[in-house]
Parts: structure tokens; C-alpha cells; sequence
């Protein structure tokens, strides 16, 4: 009964907590200035492209509700667009390296910035709110070494905790965010870890174990760490329910599986071995994999060619295309 109160009271609260939380971090901070309209192509979720900008990127975000993008162009300046109406509703600049984006919902965004260079180097936590329009400093980590940036970042909107990588291609680092606020280093592995996720209604985060090369996929709670597969890597946690790729010997995902609760189930073998990050899991659990110029259902075969110049990318399970011509989103 316990249980089901407090079930109740985190989803009739969510909305309130969550932004009351990082509101409360944020207070006070900067303001972004207003952006004008722009005039690109609305895009639905059904996979029209959307033109961002003209220019080239790494970062592209898309917010729960798929209505809102953010990325960040070559001036580093972290731009969101609404989809919905081709209106340029906030901007940020002089915040230094945009490394990495993640939404907070649909109202803010998680920011991992580094500046200073050499033995000077920095890495900053910050949030940028769009309901308050407040810009503000979590955490500073460092001095880092020159090579060490942002890999990734996650959180669970139900209860706030927030994971934090960063390193290189030799040392990593894991910090976590409580809901109080605090800042520590979480100690998860003695090797290396490459990716992180987290469950979106509990304390769960999923993380990638490297040794000798080999991905050691575990998962980390309250009662303690599991490993759930060897030579697995995750690929997107939808709710509670981790979807992850075993690998064949060259890395290649050979088969996709579902993670929950402590028991693992097959639910496709993928009739040619594909790179991890040229797979791609829809909110409602299907498989595309991705092309240089198209996309493919693994369940239904179809091809669907990718408007735009330049290699199509996955980040964070979103498509998008990227040249120094233009940035188109494809809105899957």
C-alpha cells in the first residue's frame, strides 16, 4: 500500500516536482534573448525533414513532446526551434563548447559546456530553463585533460537523479546528481564505462562495462549491481524497458532485445549484422536502421529515402542529416 501511495503521489506531482526541482537550481541566472520566426518546413512525426539551419552539427535534441529541437550550430550558439508553427523560440550564446544537449522534458535542457584549454580545461554542468528563461551553473568538473569532454547525460524525469559521463577514449568518469542537489563521483566500475541510461520511474541506470574491449552491459539500483548481458551495448530505455544489442565478434548488433525487471527477451534477429549507432528505437519500440541516404523498418522492410546532403546520423535515437550546406532533421 505504501508502494501504491507513493506511486500516486510522484505521478500527480511530476510536473511540479521536476520543474520546482531544477527551478530551484537554477535561481536567478541568465537571460536568452528573444529569437524571430523562421521560415523552414513544419515537420510532423512522420518523418518529414525539417531544415534547421544552414551549417553543420553534431548536437540535435529533440524534446519529449517531438515539438521541440534544439541544436547547436558553428558558432556555439544552442538554438530551439518549435516544429509546430517554424518559430525560433530561444537562443544561447557565449556560454563557451556546447559538448553535449538533453532535454529536461519540454521545459529546459541539460547542458554540458567545456572551456579553458591545455592543463586549464573545465567541463560545466548547467541548465538553460525555457519556461523562465534562466541559464544556470550545476557543477564544474576539473581541471580535466585536454582530451576529456562530455559522453553522456541522463536523468529520470520521475525522480530527478541525473548521470553524468565524461572522459576520454582511455578514462571515464561517472557523477551523479541527487534529488536534493547533491554532486558526487559514483564508483559502478573498476574498467571503463561507455554509455549510460536510466529507466524513467526509478533509481535505475543502465551502464556499459568495457574491459579488454568487450562491452559488459549491467544495471544498478538500490539493491545493487546485474549484469544482463556480455558484449551488449544499450540503445534506448523506453519507460522501465532498456532495448539493447548483443554484438557478434566485430562489434555489429546481430540481434535486439528487451531489459526489464530482471529478465531479458529476444525480439528480433537482424538478418545482416548493423553498427550500433546506425540503429535507431521509435518511442513505440521499432527498429530502423540507418543508411547513408535512407532508413529501413526492420519490421516491415520498408526504405524510405533521407532528404538532404551529408551522412545521416543517429544521436540519442534522433535522425538527422548534417553537411556544411544545411541541417535537416528527420522527425521519426
Amino acid at each position: 500500500m505504501k508502494k501504491i501511495i507513493w506511486f500516486l503521489l510522484i505521478v500527480t506531482g511530476i510536473q511540479v516536482g521536476t520543474f520546482s526541482y531544477y527551478n530551484h537550481l537554477l535561481g536567478g541566472g541568465a537571460n536568452g534573448p528573444d529569437a524571430a520566426a523562421v521560415s523552414y518546413k513544419i515537420g510532423g512525426s512522420n518523418g518529414d525533414p525539417v531544415k534547421l539551419f544552414d551549417g553543420q552539427t553534431d548536437q540535435v535534441a529533440l524534446s519529449d513532446s517531438k515539438n521541440l529541437v534544439a541544436y547547436v550550430d558553428e558558432q556555439n550558439t544552442l538554438h530551439v526551434q518549435d516544429i509546430t508553427n517554424n518559430k525560433e523560440v530561444y537562443t544561447l550564446s557565449n556560454e563557451g563548447k556546447i559538448d553535449y544537449i538533453t532535454w529536461i522534458q519540454d521545459n529546459g535542457l541539460l547542458l554540458g559546456i567545456s572551456k579553458g584549454k591545455g592543463s586549464n580545461k573545465k567541463l560545466i554542468v548547467k541548465t538553460a530553463m525555457l519556461s523562465t528563461n534562466n541559464v544556470r551553473t550545476i557543477r564544474t568538473i576539473g581541471p580535466v585533460s585536454s582530451t576529456s569532454t562530455f559522453k553522456k547525460m541522463t536523468f529520470s524525469p520521475f525522480t530527478n537523479d541525473i548521470y553524468i559521463l565524461v572522459g576520454n577514449k582511455n578514462i571515464s568518469k561517472l557523477y551523479h546528481v541527487g534529488t536534493s542537489g547533491d554532486f558526487k563521483m559514483e564508483n559502478v566500475s573498476s574498467y571503463y564505462v561507455d554509455n549510460i541510461l536510466m529507466a524513467s520511474t526509478k533509481n535505475e541506470l543502465f551502464f556499459e562495462d568495457v574491459k579488454q574491449r568487450i562491452p559488459y552491459l549491467h544495471s544498478r539500483d538500490e539493491k545493487g549491481t546485474h549484469r544482463i548481458e556480455k558484449n551488449a551495448v544499450a540503445l534506448r530505455a523506453i519507460n522501465d524497458t532498456l532495448y539493447y544489442g548483443k554484438l557478434d565478434a566485430a562489434g555489429n548488433v546481430t540481434s535486439v532485445y528487451t531489459y526489464e525487471q530482471g529478465t531479458s527477451n529476444k525480439i528480433i534477429d537482424l538478418n545482416q549484422p548493423v553498427k550500433p549507432d546506425r540503429l535507431l528505437v521509435k518511442e513505440d519500440g521499432t527498429l530502423i536502421r540507418v543508411e547513408d541516404a535512407k532508413y529501413v523498418d526492420l519490421k516491415t522492410n520498408k526504405e524510405t529515402t533521407i532528404a538532404g546532403e551529408g551522412q545521416a546520423s543517429v544521436k540519442n535515437n534522433v535522425l538527422f542529416k548534417s553537411s556544411p550546406s544545411g541541417t535537416t532533421l528527420i522527425n521519426l
